[in-house]
């Protein structure tokens, strides 16, 4: 009798060990979700002038930059492209309590809401953008990368009238709008000027434009605060231009500041996909 028992209880127990086993298998593994889908544009490889004769101090001097080619995404990172980083769980949720993200401002947060999936994310930090722009074989674009893109060839500020090509303060209505919805420039990017800010992967420096290197420049080597480039939908006209610069503390998140990706030109028939905790430099060829 005593030993049907303790067969009994052994069972049981081996029972209970197999289960737990079993969740925590299940619980370790990823979710498959299908990848966040990008739409590159290649810029070629190139020099242009950089910064602006009648901008800000930190704008100047202009300089010439070189650059290899590289590939950006044509939007600003969307709600649904975010969306999919989550659900893989690569990628962190935006916040929902930062100040400049909820109250008067929940309006404006992507996050939340039906028929949001073609709205610019924001609510998320430096480090959460440049894990999303890792996670689809990517980084953020350095300064130099992100003015060129912009620019597009064109020694203008700006690709086209203000109104046409971007959302700001004088026709925004003080609400965000889905990508793709003003004019592109020649390369067929959107929104480099206004709707959100974007992020880039440089750090901040006043007089970086005085002491930069002249081909592939990455931003000083540290700093407390990161670049962010372009404009929103709160900024008046004077500063919605491809040179001007401006900064941030990479902890921030407002509903004002997005981002978008940039990648190495893939070698033939192969995605870029960077080590893990690294991003690919700039430019930089993959491994075959």
């Amino acid at each position: 009798m005593n030993l049907r028992r303790q067969s009994r209880r052994d069972a049981i127990v081996l029972l209970a060990l197999a289960l737990g086993l079993c969740l925590t298998l299940a619980c370790s593994r990823k979710k498959k979700v299908a990848p966040p889908t990008m739409d590159w544009v290649a810029v070629p490889a190139g020099a242009f002038q950089m910064g602006s004769t009648a901008g800000e101090a930190a704008e100047k001097p202009v300089h010439r930059v070189t650059l290899a080619a590289f590939e950006i995404a044509r939007t600003e990172t969307t709600v649904a492209q975010y969306r999919a980083c989550v659900q893989a769980e690569a990628c962190t949720a935006p916040d929902i309590h930062s100040e400049l993200c909820t109250g008067v401002h929940a309006k404006n947060n992507t996050w939340f809401g039906p028929k949001r999936d073609n709205f610019p994310i924001n609510c998320v930090d430096w480090s959460q953008s440049d894990t999303f722009c890792r996670h689809v074989g990517g980084r953020l674009p350095t300064e130099a990368q992100w003015e060129r893109a912009a620019r597009a060839g064109n020694p203008s500020e700006r690709y086209g009238e203000l109104d046409a090509i971007g959302w700001h303060a004088g026709n925004a209505a003080e609400v965000l709008h889905e990508v793709a919805g003003k004019q592109a420039n020649a390369l067929g990017l959107h929104d480099m000027i206004g709707n959100v800010w974007e992020w880039t992967a440089d750090h901040y420096a006043d007089d970086w434009y005085s002491r930069s290197p002249a081909v592939d420049p990455m931003g000083p080597p540290s700093g407390e605060r990161r670049v962010s480039r372009g404009g929103g939908i709160h900024m008046k006209p004077e500063v919605l231009r491809a040179a001007y610069r401006h900064d941030e503390r990479p902890d921030e998140r407002f509903y004002f500041l997005g981002f978008r990706c940039a990648r190495p030109v893939p070698a033939a028939g192969r995605t870029p996909t960077p080590a893990a905790g690294k991003s690919p430099a700039p430019g930089a060829p993959t491994k075959p």
